[in-house]
């Protein structure tokens, strides 16, 4: 759960409550100790013991303070930005952990470059024996035991836990509640990096599959992204948070465009790196930097439950060549108001004729003239909306 920093530090066990930290740690002299910040000391003490000193004078959240103490096999992967990046790997998996976490330094080099400086003086990648696939640790991320395997390919789960190092441990949460500023948005940065890294329909395939994890998500739990009647806070690391937080981050860089998106991202964790923020608060960057007002956008989105839920059908009439599309929003509560595109096939072409239609009602119908018959629509091509549903021909 997230607030578990009590369970072993006396602190105030919450992501507002951010201080420096520095860790004194006696240990056999076998082992080696990793934690947050920078290696002040290293002093055999004799009698088989060792200390060691490691201090962090950049506030943080208590949930990313951390200690790691084992006999580990160490390397330098290589320094980008004058931030040296290191792999702290299990001695038996020495060299499978080095090959595995090396693509950490091109993924932190191209955070870096999207966002703002790195907010700390090293990374250290770390197998450990964490519960999860991996933990966020400030400056020293701990990854799974199991991550390490020889074969690569953990290239996600290193860009996610190196996004919260700007989102979530830097720039974090102001309170349990609004926990999607730190994981949707290392689920979504980390979709823009496999975008930047392997190419747009690499991209495509994640948010696909986490909208297929959002829809069945409320199938279970019908509650918005921002709930506050969660009191048992491990509740709050669901699919909401997740996946639906990267969704809503998706469609605004659709609603306010990429190049005020990008300065969005980088003028919110400016503002609020080492210190904490609240939705709204993005919220006022992003209308800042777009010119838009996005009261409406952040409503539906995040303090509503669910999504569109759509029945469309569509039907064309070769004499007067008019498309025509129905659409009925059939989810529980209010109608949700979004653009959406059609794609529109003709012949046997591959690339679509796109429509873009404004939803602001539970019920619709839009026209549009087309100059040939077609013969394939389907909604969304392009992957822009959060919905779930079907486009289905209408018999004339």
């Amino acid at each position: 759960m997230p607030n578990r920093a009590h369970h072993w530090l006396p602190t105030v066990d919450h992501p507002s409550d951010k201080a420096s930290v520095e860790f004194i740690v006696t240990a056999p002299e076998q082992y080696q100790v990793i934690a947050n910040g920078i290696q002040l000391e290293e002093t055999n003490l004799g009698n088989g013991l060792k200390l060691t000193h490691w201090g962090e004078t950049v506030i943080l959240p208590t949930k990313v303070m951390v200690i790691g103490v084992a006999p580990f096999a160490v390397r330098l992967a290589r320094e980008t930005h004058g931030i040296p990046v290191t792999s702290w790997v299990f001695r038996d998996n020495r060299l499978e952990g080095f090959h595995d976490y090396q693509p950490a330094v091109d993924i932190l080099d191209w955070f870096i470059n999207h966002v703002g400086p790195y907010p700390y003086q090293k990374l250290a990648n770390v197998q450990s024996k964490t519960r999860y696939g991996g933990m966020e640790n400030a400056s020293n991320i701990f990854y799974n035991e199991s991550t390490v395997t020889g074969k690569g390919g953990r290239e996600n789960l290193l860009a996610h836990e190196i996004a919260h190092q700007w989102f979530g441990n830097s720039a974090s949460e102001a309170n349990w509640h609004h926990a999607w500023l730190s994981e949707g948005f290392a689920t979504y940065l980390t979709d823009l990096y496999v975008e930047s890294a392997n190419g747009r329909d690499a991209m495509v395939s994640l948010l696909e599959s986490q909208r297929q994890q959002v829809i069945r998500f409320a199938n279970r739990r019908f509650a918005p992204i921002v709930d506050t009647t969660i009191t048992d806070y491990n509740q709050v690391l669901n699919t909401n948070s997740y996946q639906k937080g990267g969704w809503v981050l998706h469609m605004l860089r659709q609603e306010i465009g990429d190049e005020a998106f990008w300065k969005g991202i980088r003028t919110y964790y400016d503002r609020f790196k080492y210190s904490n923020a609240l939705t709204d608060d993005l919220r006022r960057v992003m209308e800042e930097v777009s010119g838009k007002d996005l009261k409406a956008f952040f409503q539906q989105w995040l303090f509503v439950a669910g999504h569109p839920k759509l029945e469309m059908s569509w039907n064309y009439n070769n004499e007067s060549k008019q498309l025509t599309l129905e659409l009925k929003q059939t989810q529980k509560g209010a109608a949700f108001q979004f653009p959406i595109d059609v794609g529109i096939y003709y012949d046997n072409e591959t690339t679509p004729d796109i429509k873009s239609f404004q939803v602001k009602g539970s019920s619709e119908q839009f026209t549009a003239k087309l100059e040939k018959t077609p013969t394939k629509i389907i909604l969304d091509p392009n992957v822009k909306l959060l919905f779930e549903g079907a486009l289905v021909k209408k018999d004339n």
